[in-house]
Order: C-alpha cells, then sequence, then structure tokens
C-alpha cells in the first residue's frame, strides 16, 4: 500500500484554503490527509504530534491577525522542529527575492498565486511524492550499494533558470544527487567547505542584477583553487568557442549551452560524471 502524505495548508484566507484543499484532495485525494490552519501559530502547535510530510505555506500570514507571525517565520520553527518537512510557499509576489529568500530558509518550492496555482501547487506536491517513491525504488533494488548522493550546487542569479534547473534535475536524477541553490557566486563560496559539494552548476555572467558581484569565471577559478576535487560545469547563453574554452582552461570540466536543449544538455553532463565516479570506485 503506498504511503498516504500528511499535508498541512497554513493561509489566514479561508477562501484560499478551502480552495486548496478541494483541489488537492480531488486531484490527489487517495495519497493526501490533509489539516489545514488558518494561523502559522496553530500549525507549530500541531507539527510535533502529527508529524506533516509537507506544508503549503502562505508568505503573508498576517493580512487578517497583524501580529500574527509570517510564513518566513512560521517556515523556520518548522525546520527546528522536524527538518525533514518539505515546504511549499505559497505568495502572490513574483519577484525573485522573495523566491530566493524562502529557497535559501529551506523551502523546497515557491509557488506563485495566480491563475495557474492551482496547477502549479499540484505539480509541486506530485514532484515531492514522485521523488519519494525514485528514492524508496532505488533502495530496494540498491540495497547493498552505496547510499551517497552527489552534492550538487547550482548557482545563478536568475531565480526562474535556478527554479528550473532544480525540478529538472531532481526529476530525472533525484534518486542520485542533492541540490543547494545560489543566486551569488559569494554564497556558494561561503558554504563551500561546509557542503564540499561533487559537482558545481555556475553560470558564467553572475553579475547581470548586482553589479558588484563576481563573475562565474572569477567563481571558477577561486573554487579550483581549493583543496577539494570540485567538478564545475559552466552555463552560459554565449555559443562562441573562445568563451568555452576560457571556462575549460580554467578548470571547467564542461561547458552547457543556454538555449532550448540546455536541461537535457545539462542533466548529461552530471549524468557523466555520476557515471564516471561510480565507475572508479567500482574498480578501485
Amino acid at each position: 500500500m503506498s504511503k498516504q502524505y500528511k499535508v498541512f495548508l497554513v493561509d489566514d484566507d479561508v477562501k484560499t484554503l478551502i480552495m486548496i484543499k478541494y483541489h488537492l484532495e480531488k486531484k490527489l485525494g487517495h495519497k493526501l490527509s490533509v489539516n489545514v490552519f488558518a494561523y502559522g501559530e496553530n500549525c507549530l502547535d500541531r507539527v510535533e504530534e502529527l508529524q506533516p510530510d509537507i506544508v503549503v505555506l502562505d508568505y503573508y500570514l498576517n493580512a487578517i491577525k497583524e501580529d500574527a507571525q509570517t510564513g518566513m517565520e512560521i517556515l523556520k520553527k518548522i525546520l527546528l522542529l522536524k527538518p525533514d518537512t518539505r515546504v511549499i510557499m505559497l505568495s502572490g509576489q513574483e519577484d525573485m527575492t522573495t523566491a530566493l529568500e524562502t529557497i535559501h530558509n529551506g523551502a523546497n518550492d515557491y509557488v506563485v498565486k495566480n491563475e495557474k496555482s492551482m496547477q502549479n501547487l499540484e505539480l509541486a506536491m506530485n514532484k515531492i511524492i514522485h521523488a519519494d517513491q525514485q528514492a524508496a525504488l532505488a533502495d530496494n533494488n540498491n540495497a547493498d550499494a552505496p547510499k551517497d548522493k552527489h552534492k550538487i550546487f547550482l548557482v545563478d542569479d536568475d531565480i526562474k533558470t535556478l527554479i528550473m534547473i532544480k525540478h529538472h534535475l531532481e526529476k530525472k536524477l533525484g534518486e542520485k544527487i542533492d541540490v543547494s541553490i545560489f543566486a551569488y557566486g559569494e554564497n556558494s563560496l561561503d558554504r563551500l567547505e561546509e557542503l564540499q559539494p561533487d559537482i558545481v552548476v555556475l553560470d558564467y555572467y553572475l553579475n547581470a542584477i548586482k553589479e558588484d558581484a563576481q563573475t562565474g569565471v572569477e567563481i571558477l577559478k577561486k573554487i579550483k583553487a581549493t583543496k577539494y576535487d570540485t567538478r564545475v560545469i559552466m552555463l552560459s547563453g554565449q555559443e562562441d568557442m573562445e568563451t568555452a574554452m576560457e571556462t575549460i582552461l580554467n578548470g571547467a570540466s564542461d561547458y552547457v549551452v543556454k538555449n532550448e536543449k540546455s536541461l537535457q544538455n545539462l542533466e548529461l553532463a552530471v549524468s557523466k560524471i555520476i557515471y564516471a565516479d561510480k565507475k572508479e570506485t567500482t574498480e578501485a
């Protein structure tokens, strides 16, 4: 029998709460057990007791009750109480800063409240369920195989690109990888020693939004100057050979052009590294 996921829906708009609950139960009812909360504080009171697998959390939770804690505050507290909870943040804001703030604070996904929010929320749920199923299948099929995942840093100052790449790689290689995302190269460097990534997918331009940010090549050089054997895949909109060779000569393992085939080519580049590492471990 397949697992039934415990889901918390948290929003101070009761109409939104009912609409989301109705939609999810209609589409995924046999897979979910849903609890609804108008305030984040009420949700926190039940986390340890009910142990939710997924929390859908509104970014603003103080529109009605002004002294209520915000979604960001609740997010941080949920992850302190139950760190393996997957949190999907729901917000009317489409700006990169808000989305990135939630992801950096531990949210699993970010869904914008618009005409497609119900479908996108359902998709986000299905991704979590599918990834768990794939991981469980991999565990069953590879009981004696090493369980270590490849740690991957995704670094790009375009939040839409970051989330798109993260979703694609987790969908295709979810059981093999553990992904962290960063909007600025400096932030990725700050976590390099702590997390020791196996692979870094690095945008060539990282100063389109923050002009004083270091470029991808500057970050590449600093990564390669460390003692860690981190493989860097450079991602760029430029198709010229000169740019590609510049990155390869500075230590990049691969160069992927941003175009209609970039997600598939990036998946292939990551898969090649994983396969080569697996082969080397087997032969050792």
